[in-house]
Order: structure tokens, then sequence, then C-alpha cells
């Protein structure tokens, strides 16, 4: 009778799936709510996102990320738009979850309940201190004001130095320097935490074998299609989304479809089973210091670093195997060569 009972107890409670026990663990939340409030580079650099979340366990059913842009946006942009009730001119959807189909106006899209706000400032002011005040301590109050979560994360997003071919700066090591120390002070300023930090990934890489004519950019500017974008992918999760889901990227191979984004357009550096390694060291030198750059760069060799001779290249990125008259790349300067048979010197620009 005894065991009679026991067996019918097994039968009856309502013992809970493998698979339900495992769901429970891996999503113990409802949806995951990400806003971008930028410019071409937000869109740059979480344009693989959503697929680094599905890879990392997160079914695209249960994600929320949008996308508030406009080229060249910087941040008295928007805080003119929250002012005057301006209604976004390109709000972009970039997994399932979908907004009322309408105009918004950033007031209007703060009232959804975002578990992280992100902002940043535009490109070509990235390095100028007197651009941030007041919009960005504007901004967050207003973030914090009008959010339907009050739990809500405001995290900036430090973005990336360009190549000397960009029409505008900053460029190359010096302008990362002036990124860095520009988004430091001022995040401090205003109590923001959670720092996003693209721009030092970007500047790890340009030290590595990962290293491309036009560093790691399409068009000298925006991030190649490939490695760079996954890069900054893997910025965005570890920095506002592994404290929600508990789980590091890092040392996980990229799946075959974050591998196969944009693989057939032009300025696409793919991602391989050796250089993805190279960029979770960069992530992660990034993530532990993210005002600091990589200090054993030397450990991994780099062909426009450890050569002999400056890399040389013309205005449109392509390597030349001699100098030529004019402007070219040296080294990541603009050089202007009057005489480049001759003995006199460059003069760095």
């Amino acid at each position: 009778m005894r065991l009679l009972i026991f067996l019918l107890l097994i039968i009856l409670l309502p013992f809970p799936s493998r698979g339900q026990d495992e769901q429970a663990q891996t999503h113990p939340y409802e949806h995951l709510n990400i806003l971008c409030i930028g410019n071409s580079f937000s869109m740059d650099a979480t344009l693989c996102l959503p697929q680094l979340l599905v890879d990392m366990g997160v079914p695209n059913s249960k994600l929320c990320v949008y996308c508030a842009m406009y080229a060249g946006a910087s941040l008295d942009y928007w805080w003119d738009h929250c002012s005057q009730g301006d209604t976004i001119k390109y709000l972009y959807r970039m997994s399932a979850i979908k907004l009322e189909d309408r105009t918004w106006t950033i007031n209007e899209l703060l009232h959804q309940p975002w578990d992280v706000v992100i902002l940043q400032q535009a490109s070509v002011y990235s390095d100028q201190l007197e651009t941030y005040r007041p919009y960005l301590k504007d901004m967050v109050e207003m973030v914090r004001r009008e959010s339907a979560n009050p739990d809500v994360t405001i995290a900036f997003q430090m973005t990336w130095s360009k190549h000397p071919t960009a029409r505008t700066g900053p460029y190359g090591l010096e302008g990362w320097r002036g990124i860095a120390k520009t988004v430091r002070q001022m995040c401090e300023e205003v109590g923001i935490t959670t720092i996003i930090p693209t721009g030092t990934i970007l500047q790890n890489m340009r030290s590595t074998q990962l290293n491309t004519p036009l560093l790691i950019t399409r068009d000298a500017f925006h991030l190649a299609y490939g490695i760079g974008q996954y890069a900054a992918a893997l910025s965005f999760y570890e920095s506002i989304c592994r404290p929600i889901t508990g789980k590091s990227a890092l040392g996980i191979p990229p799946s075959a479809a974050m591998r196969a984004i944009h693989a057939k357009d032009e300025g696409f550096i793919p991602i391989t089973d050796d250089n993805y390694k190279i960029i979770h060291r960069c992530v992660k030198a990034a993530m532990d210091h993210p005002f600091e750059l990589m200090e054993d760069v030397d450990a991994i060799e780099s062909p426009l670093v450890s050569s002999p001779h400056p890399s040389i290249f013309d205005l449109s990125g392509r390597p030349l195997r001699e100098p030529q008259p004019g402007l070219q790349i040296i080294g990541g300067k603009k050089v202007f060569l009057r005489n480049p048979r001759g003995g006199r010197a460059p003069s760095f620009r």
C-alpha cells in the first residue's frame, strides 16, 4: 500500500520538466527593452546586437530594441527635439517586439518601460567638452523624469576615432585620447556610471593584426561590416545586457548567423575562428579599463605596427608600394611629400 501511494504521488505532483527548468534559469525576465538615441554611429554599433542576444539564449520574441537616429545628430539636436516636442524622423526597430506604428516624440518614447537608454555625442563633437554642456545633463535628467521605468539604466556610448581621410575628426590615436578624456569627465560630471567603450575596443583592435588600411572602418568613419560591427555589439552586450542575462559572450564563438550579417556587402571583413579570439581579448581589455588601451599590444603582431617602414596609403585607403607626390597617409598621419624620391623629409599635418 505504501509503495502504491508513493507511485501515485510521483505521477500526480507537478514536477517541472528539464526544459522548463532550464528556461526559467536562462530567462528570468519577461522582455529586454533597449533604446538608443543618437545617429548613424548608434545604428552601426547595434546592428549585430539582436543576433548576439539570440545567440546568448534570449528569444527574439522577448527583445524590443529601437534606435532613434538622425544623421550627425548631436546631444543639443536631441535636447531641442525634447524641448520643442518635435517628432523623431527616423525610428528603427531592430528586433521582434514592435511599438505602435505612428510618429513619436522623444518624450512619448521614454514613457515606454525601457530597461536601458543609451545616449551619445555626435562623432565630430565627441572630443569637445563644451559641446556636452548643458545638454548631456539635461538629457539625463529628462530620461529619469520621463521614463516609465523608475529603475532605467542610462548608458553612454563612447564612439571611435576616424581614419585621417574622413571629412571630419577626431582622427586616430590622438582622436581616441581626446574622446576618452572628454567622455570620462562628462560622465563623472552628470553621474553616468555605465560606459559602453566601443571606441576603446576599436582602438585596441587597431593595435593588432585585425587592423586595416581604413582602421577597421568601411568608409573612413563607419565601422567595417563583420569584425567592426561584431566588436561593437559585444561592447553593448557586455556593458548593458550581461548584467541582465547573467552570462558573458566572451569566449563563445560567434554563430553562423552572426558571421553572415552583411557578408556580401562592400566593406565586409569576415569573422573567423582565429580573429574572433583577438576581438574578445580587445573587448575584455576595454571592459576592464574603458579609458585605457591594452598594455601588451605588442604580444599580437600587427603588419601596420611591426613593419620596418610605415605603411603608405592613398586617400582611398589603397596601399602604395612606394611614396607618390602629394598627400599620403603614413602611419595614420597625413603627409605631404614634395619630393618623394629625394632626401627631403615629409611634412606631417
